[in-house]
């Protein structure tokens, strides 16, 4: 098996600015039509510009690239919703290349409000959008409210029922994902995902309140493909009455491949399904993957495993794990 460790690429960015065209309805440089003539995000004025719902239509669409041409630091602001493609607003449809930058301090306290879909996208949809080459450090993301849903750091969701998500490559995220009570699809890059995800890791710690599911290091709930992909980070439920926590993945009805997790999983009295990859695979396939994280659970819990807490119907080859379960 062969995992990549080094999974932010540098490119080299070499746009002349003479003759650079602006798109309709955008103040960025660039037209946005192709790779090679994006939009471009120089500043944290671009990029307020790029996150703002109002410029949905310009700069989230399908087909419309952005790139990313500096490093936006974020310290000193609180956001209460998603950054880019929040709950009510748009999806983001179109082609986001970080190009091997980084968007350090991110900060979302939703302050009890309970709003969804939290993370520096919202919403990603549609097959054609694109996330890559972007890393994030130092994340603070905070469902806090009771029943919060779908958090991670890069994305709240890569697709929603109905909607095919999009493919998220070579990205990173680090720092903390934590939900309130009841808070449920959190995960250290994604909540959910419909999509693709590949050469991506998450670091840092996911944690629930009381009665939370479907957590996981790098993503909360894998419907779609995760492919060379690893976290380091633990996954915390709350005191009791914990579901479906995995080192990697909360639950999977996908396919995850090449990846692994070192992180720790942890919960409290009466938990169940919770694994050192993955807390539950119903009816997924898990091929080539490890785990060396310790699984720690309460009294009265059940369907604990160093890889996967429950499997049903679902398909595991070539694995292993190597932590403790308790």
């Amino acid at each position: 098996m062969c995992i990549r460790q080094n999974l932010v690429v540098s490119l080299v960015l070499a746009i002349s600015m003479v003759g650079v065209s602006y798109g309709a309805g955008g103040n960025l440089p660039g037209d946005g039509l192709s790779e090679s003539t994006a939009y471009l995000i120089e500043d944290l004025a671009d990029f307020d510009e790029f996150a703002d719902s109002a410029n949905a239509a310009t700069y989230w669409a399908s087909g419309v690239y952005t790139k990313l041409a500096c490093d936006p630091n974020l310290a000193g602001r609180i956001y209460a919703t998603a950054v880019i493609a929040r709950y009510g607003s748009s999806y983001f449809k179109g082609v986001f290349d970080g190009n091997g930058h980084v968007i350090r301090n991110l900060t979302i306290d939703t302050a009890d409000t309970n709003n969804d879909h939290l993370g520096l996208f919202g919403k990603i949809s549609g097959s054609s959008a694109e996330i890559k080459n972007l890393g994030l450090e130092n994340i603070n993301i905070a469902g806090n409210g009771y029943d919060s849903k779908y958090l991670g750091g890069l994305c709240g969701s890569n697709g929603d029922w109905g909607s095919p998500g999009g493919t998220i490559t070579n990205c990173y995220a680090a720092g903390a994902v934590t939900g309130g009570d009841i808070s449920e699809v959190l995960g250290g890059l994604c909540g959910s995902n419909i999509g693709i995800i590949t050469n991506c890791y998450s670091g840092g710690s996911v944690t629930g309140g009381y009665d939370s599911r479907c957590l996981g290091g790098l993503c909360g709930r894998n419907h779609g493909s995760i492919t060379d992909c690893y976290s380091s980070g633990s996954v915390t439920g709350g005191v009791d009455d914990s579901y479906g926590l995995g080192g990697l993945c909360g639950s999977n009805d996908g396919t995850i491949a090449n990846c692994y997790a070192t992180g720790a999983v942890n919960s409290g009295d009466d938990s169940y399904n919770l694994g050192g990859l993955c807390g539950n695979n119903w009816y997924g396939t898990i091929t080539n993957c490890y785990a060396t994280g310790s699984v720690t659970s309460g009294d009265d819990s059940d369907y604990l495993g160093g890889l996967c807490g429950y499997n049903e119907y679902g398909t595991i080859t070539n694995c292993y794990a190597t932590g403790s379960v308790k």
